[in-house]
């Protein structure tokens, strides 16, 4: 208790020191708990469902395949305890004070809440029995569903909710009886679009031929992920054989654990950001043990009266490892606070699409991880300064008469100066590296125009798309406006949606080998002008090209069926057996669809006839802003499309591309944070250092100074001793930085590990920072009057 009481005189005695150092240790330590609770949520805690590491899906993700292989599985292998189709289904119809809200409702087989084995907390789950035309009309409807739009009604069980596409009103949407409430929390599945309502999914009778299906199910307890992957296997390759179809191999089954299925897009880059903070809070201690080094060189003749009057080396070292371990316990405690405030700005904060984000929270698990890291904290900045405390010699110390501070020798403060800058070169080489990766990819050509360009779904609005397109082309700030079949490019992998492939091949080839497989696109005839992809050779398409069999093709495409050396514009190419051959009449530059960072595939377009009667994509080029441009033009859909049509949304192709790159946005941005904020206690770092040692260092400069020394030559001499520091720790730091990018290389983007540019500007950032830190203490230094300084000696 004594020491306790010790301990908060000695902080309350030393304000400014420990107020510094507590704001140091505060925020690094919630920077810690923050993205420590982020990770833990999302990536090192085990699902919320009962054994869940016995969970996997039939992957790659988004992977589906057709109900006869989930049949041939579910009934042929003996390695599950049962598996579970899904698919996405319709939208639910709910209430809310607009009128009627839309949720989305998924398509799964009864036997996935058996393989997830949760209940339902009101009602019942649906049953096999529900997966057959006629028997289907029944729902389960998430809590917050049932809280949210139907007030937590405990009779909510025998109402009925309505289904259907709010993109074709014309189509009577079906009536559902809702026959259960899951829990608070439940969720499946979790990578697609927070699904809210269940229906059974049927894959018998007049669906039988329907193709994709996910597959999840719970392998059986000790039997081994690849006994069972065997299996699977083997069973695919026998129905591929009973169909008569050719073994894929892009096809084939892979089993996946559910979690890594989950998290595997965002594992690596969030292990790379707790390493970062890792480094932060490493920075942190030091700047810390720094400045508990210096205030116990300035408490030395204090702690050298007490060990003089009985006080033993350990009851000195105690009371310094007690005032660390207040220091570090009440920066965790605040931590936790501004943790627990700020966690909801952090989820928000959070790329969309991330998953488990309901699983983020300040709990025990967090707090106890925090408290150790207090104290972990507490025993790197206070051992040096404790070892010393347990050498003082008394006797030694109390011969310096009335020096304000006894002399020291410096090779702590320098080692541990050193190693502080080390860790911060190493951090700032880690950030810049990223944010380069981030600065490369975003700078990347696509092969199409993504600014000022804005796309939205039109579904089937009986024959006026015409009318649709000529009132948008009348809308101020529009360029030209196009209609395709397919999403447009980015779309789909931002937003989700179903691109069309084919296989095509040069006609009259003899060569079988010269074939692709191209994403296929229905276009309008200004899709290329809209959508800014450049026509190389040939032609667009006229009005006049839909009843021809005509296509264009990329030059990927053009490259791979036609090495033979002809001239492909003019030439024929085919799809199937079925349908003639297409002449090529254009070839266009290669887009990448899904973004910077998949390969950019082929492309083959075909002529679309306006008004062809089905769900179409239009695409709108503006003469500034996309998103400036929307009110305009939903007033103008709202004049051409019948009266009670849901508006669609529009959206800009930069949104999509921001949704793509969110996760390296967000990285980005985390890691610019972080290095800002370890150069800044770096640099306070440098400056804490060389101010104690030009203060300890008085009477000795003051002395060189009225021997003749120049205040020149006294502050070169203070920058020279802060570059050897900056110097050496910059080596080690990049040595450490290197290695940890070398872990982490597969997140680079078009950058290496080794870029000269990177180290280049780490130096520069460091060296001026930390001089510029080191420059006040050496002008102090300068300045030091010698009659002044001797006569207080």
């Amino acid at each position: 208790m004594n020491t306790i009481r010790e301990a908060w005189r000695s902080f309350r005695s030393a304000r400014s020191t420990s107020g510094f150092a507590l704001l140091i240790l505060t925020a690094a330590m919630a920077a810690t708990t923050i993205t420590f609770s982020v990770v833990d949520g999302i990536v090192l805690r085990s699902l919320a469902f009962e054994d869940s590491d016995q969970l996997v899906i039939i992957g790659p993700q988004n992977r589906t395949y057709s109900p006869a292989e989930y049949f041939a599985w579910r009934d042929r292998s003996d390695a599950f305890v049962t598996l579970a189709a899904t698919n996405v289904g319709p939208m639910a119809h709910v209430p809310s004070d607009t009128g009627v809200s839309y949720v989305r409702a998924w398509e799964t087989s009864a036997s996935l809440f058996e393989v997830l084995r949760v209940r339902a907390l009101l009602g019942q789950v649906f049953t096999s029995a529900n997966e057959i035309a006629g028997q289907h009309l029944v729902a389960v409807i998430s809590h917050e569903v049932w809280q949210r739009y139907f007030g937590g009604d405990p009779h909510i069980v025998g109402r009925s909710i309505r289904m259907g596409d709010r993109r074709r009103s014309e189509q009577p949407a079906d009536l559902f009886e809702i026959v259960g409430v899951m829990p608070k929390g439940f969720m499946y599945p979790m990578h697609k679009g927070r699904p809210q309502v269940w229906i059974p999914l049927v894959l018998e009778g007049s669906r039988q031929g329907q193709s994709g299906a996910e597959v999840i199910g719970r392998v059986r307890s000790g039997v081994k992920l690849a006994d069972a992957q065997s299996q699977i296997s083997a069973i695919h390759a026998a129905v591929a054989a009973a169909e008569g179809r050719p073994r894929r191999e892009d096809r084939r089954p892979v089993l996946v654990l559910l979690h890594d299925s989950l998290v595997e897009h965002v594992r690596d880059w969030m292990l790379l950001v707790l390493c970062a903070v890792s480094l932060v809070m490493l920075v942190a201690c030091f700047s810390v043990a720094n400045l508990m080094l210096a205030q116990t060189s300035r408490r030395r003749r204090e702690l050298a009266v007490r060990a003089s009057l009985g006080a033993s080396p350990g009851q000195l070292a105690a009371a310094l490892a007690a005032e660390g371990l207040m220091l570090s316990v009440t920066a965790a405690v605040m931590a936790i606070a501004v943790a627990w405030w700020g966690l909801g700005a952090t989820k928000a904060a959070l790329p969309a699409g991330i998953p488990r984000v309901e699983d983020i929270a300040v709990d025990f698990r967090v707090i106890l991880v925090t408290l150790i890291a207090a104290i972990v904290s507490a025993v790197i900045f206070t051992i040096v300064p404790v070892w010393q405390a347990a050498r003082l010699r008394p006797g030694e110390l109390l011969s310096y008469g009335a020096m304000t501070a006894a002399p020291m020798r410096p090779r702590w403060r320098a080692t541990l100066v050193t190693m502080e800058v080390s860790f911060v070169s190493a951090l700032l080489v880690v950030s810049t590296l990223f944010v380069g990766s981030f600065v490369r990819l975003v700078r990347t050509d696509l092969g199409f125009a993504r600014s000022n360009v804005a796309t939205f779904e039109l579904g089937n609005v009986q024959g006026r798309t015409a009318q649709v397109i000529e009132a948008l082309e009348t809308t101020p700030g529009v360029i030209s406006v196009a209609e395709l079949s397919s999403v447009p490019p980015l779309v789909q992998e931002a937003y989700g949606g179903t691109e069309t492939r084919m296989r095509i091949r040069a006609a009259g080839s003899p060569d079988d080998a010269l074939a692709v497989t191209a994403t296929t696109y229905l276009v309008s005839p200004a899709y290329f002008e809209t959508a800014g992809i450049q026509m190389l050779r040939g032609r667009t398409f006229a009005e006049s090209d839909f009843p021809r069999s005509v296509a264009i093709i990329d030059e990927l495409a053009a490259r791979v069926l036609f090495a033979d050396g002809r001239d492909p514009i003019g030439a024929r190419i085919s799809l199937t057996a079925s349908r003639p051959p297409l002449t090529v009449i254009g070839i266009v530059r290669t887009v990448s669809p899904h973004g910077p960072e998949q390969a950019p595939g082929t492309q083959l377009y075909l002529p679309r006839r306006v008004d062809a009667g089905e769900t179409s994509q239009i695409v709108v080029r503006t003469s500034g802003r996309a998103s400036s441009v929307v009110p305009a033009l939903r007033t103008s859909l709202a004049r051409v499309l019948p009266a009670g049509t849901p508006p669609p949304t529009v959206r800009s192709l930069q949104d999509a591309f921001r949704a793509i790159t969110a996760g390296r946005r967000a990285n980005a941005g985390i890691m610019t944070a972080f290095g800002i904020v370890v150069l800044l206690i770096g640099a306070s770092g440098v400056y804490a250092v060389m101010a104690s040692s030009v203060a300890q260092q008085h009477h000795e400069l003051a002395v060189r100074i009225a021997l003749g020394a120049t205040g020149g030559r006294v502050a070169r001499g203070v920058l020279t001793r802060a570059t050897a520091y900056l110097l050496v720790g910059l080596v080690v730091g990049s040595l450490i930085g290197r290695a940890l990018s070398a872990v982490f290389a597969s997140l680079l983007f078009q950058v290496q590990p080794s870029d000269v540019s990177v180290y280049a500007t780490v130096t520069v950032l460091l060296l001026s920072s930390g001089l510029t830190a080191a420059a006040l203490p050496a002008i102090r230094a300068a300045r030091i009057d010698p009659i002044i300084a001797l006569r207080t000696e």
